[in-house]
């Protein structure tokens, strides 16, 4: 696997993933996460806050945007290391197809609705949101996004 090939195809799906985000946004006024919390999520590691339901009540981090979004890059990149790797490790003769990008985006959803939301005190899936069917089909929907976009990142690698 070479390292061009990991970085073009996380960066096409991350970005695509982005996109999304802006459309919903625009189309729909949805609002979509902020990597600017998330950024402040990943500066509280340094003081052991791996999980942390008080999030929201604390006071905002030097570069937390900027943080976030560098943390947000990284988790697309490690993403297509991992869908990619896998392939390989099922069959070193399998290649990236559609439905096994959308297999994988579907399975990504395991950090967010199982890790991510309940660490900042969603609960599980998100489910104590304040509307938290809208954030689940966005992150659902975003999810997949993500999984065509490692196929077309790898079309394109």
């Amino acid at each position: 696997m070479l390292v061009f090939e990991v970085v073009a195809t996380g960066l096409v799906a991350t970005l695509a993933g982005d996109a999304w985000h802006v459309f919903l946004r625009r189309a729909f006024g949805l609002p979509v996460g902020s990597w600017a919390s998330a950024g402040r999520w990943v500066c509280g590691f340094r003081h052991g806050r791996l999980i942390d339901v008080g999030l929201r009540n604390r006071p905002p981090v030097a570069h937390e945007n900027a943080i976030g979004w560098a943390f947000h890059y990284a988790v697309g990149l490690l993403y297509a290391a991992l869908y990619l790797a896998g392939l390989r490790v099922i069959d070193p003769a399998l290649a990236p197809t559609l439905a096994n990008a959308l297999l994988f985006g579907l399975v990504s959803l395991a950090a967010p609705m199982l890790f991510m939301k309940p660490a900042l005190g969603g609960g599980l899936f998100g489910w104590r949101a304040a509307r938290p069917w809208r954030g689940f089909w966005i992150t659902v929907s975003t999810h997949l996004v993500f999984g065509a976009g490692l196929y077309a990142g790898w079309c394109l690698a």
